[in-house]
C-alpha cells in the first residue's frame, strides 16, 4: 500500500488506517453517520431495549421445547 502526501493515517489500540485524501470527506460523513448511530444504540439499550431488537435478529430466533 502506498501512503501519499495528504493522506491521513490514524492509530489506535485497534490498528492503523489510512484515508486517501480524495476519500476525506466521504470517510467523514461516514464515521459521523456511524458515530450518530452508535451513540443512539447506546441510548436505546439504556433504556432497556434488547441488542437482539435493536439489530433485527429476533427473526432468526427459533424456540423449541
Amino acid at each position: 500500500f502506498v501512503v501519499r502526501p495528504g493522506d491521513v493515517i490514524v492509530a489506535d489500540d485497534d490498528g492503523v488506517c489510512v484515508c486517501a485524501v480524495e476519500a476525506l470527506e466521504t470517510t467523514r460523513a461516514a464515521t459521523e453517520a456511524r458515530l450518530a448511530q452508535e451513540a443512539s444504540m447506546r441510548d436505546a439499550l439504556r433504556s432497556g431495549a434488547l441488542t437482539l431488537d435493536l439489530l433485527g435478529l429476533r427473526k432468526y430466533i427459533r424456540v423449541t421445547t
